[in-house]
């Protein structure tokens, strides 16, 4: 009797065109992960509903199930993410991934940077590690929290690049950059605490 599976499909998208790739992992640990398709380009203009065609072309009555995942890029990725999510069938599922814990998980690995290799890469983290950190897609139903959101990545970015042109950061200026966050909604005050303790252990290093 075969092993039950699960289909992995990692995706890197860029503007018109999309990197994917599948990785089998089978439920039994003595099976090792293996790659259907390593190198899967596809064009989003018209190719969207064969990408979902040719991911469910792999699978048989012993695939349990189906997860797609890539990582927050912008609007080439929303959309994405949206058409996939709106059209999944029942055993299949949709996740947006932490971009930084890919980057550092991919140093980590000493795996290069490309495109083919990001949707490896992406298919290998949600396949097989446990404490692959993903995205609430919550911030995304409401335009509003959407908005928010992309204004306190930018903020951080901001902060991130002023921390790295000095040695050091004052402990008033820390607190003053803390405080502007507070432009944003009661729904984002858990990433505004990482970020202030992201610029703290700055200060400290």
């Amino acid at each position: 009797m075969e092993n039950n599976y699960i289909l992995y499909v990692g995706m890197d998208v860029s503007k018109g065109k999309a990197d994917v790739a599948i990785l089998k992992v089978s439920d039994r640990r003595s099976v090792k992960p293996k790659f259907l398709r390593k190198n899967y380009l596809l064009s989003l203009l018209n190719q969207k509903l064969l990408l979902l065609e040719t991911v469910r072309s792999y699978s048989d009555v012993n695939c349990t199930s189906i997860c797609f995942a890539l990582e927050v890029t912008g609007i080439y990725s929303t959309n994405v993410y949206d058409y996939i999510k709106a059209n999944l069938y029942e055993n299949e599922s949709i996740k947006f991934l932490n971009t930084d814990f890919v980057n550092q998980w991919r140093i980590a690995h000493n795996i290069a940077k490309s495109d083919p290799l990001d949707a490896q890469t992406i298919s290998t983290i949600i396949g097989t590690d446990l404490d692959v950190q993903y995205v609430n897609d919550n911030v995304f139903e409401n335009k509003n929290g959407y908005q928010d959101l992309k204004a306190l990545v930018h903020r951080h970015y901001q902060i991130k690049k002023s921390i790295l042109k000095k040695s050091t950061v004052s402990l008033p200026n820390a607190i003053v950059c803390f405080l502007n966050f507070n432009m944003f909604s009661n729904l984002n005050q858990l990433l505004l605490s990482l970020s202030y303790l992201h610029i703290l252990r700055h200060m400290i290093s």
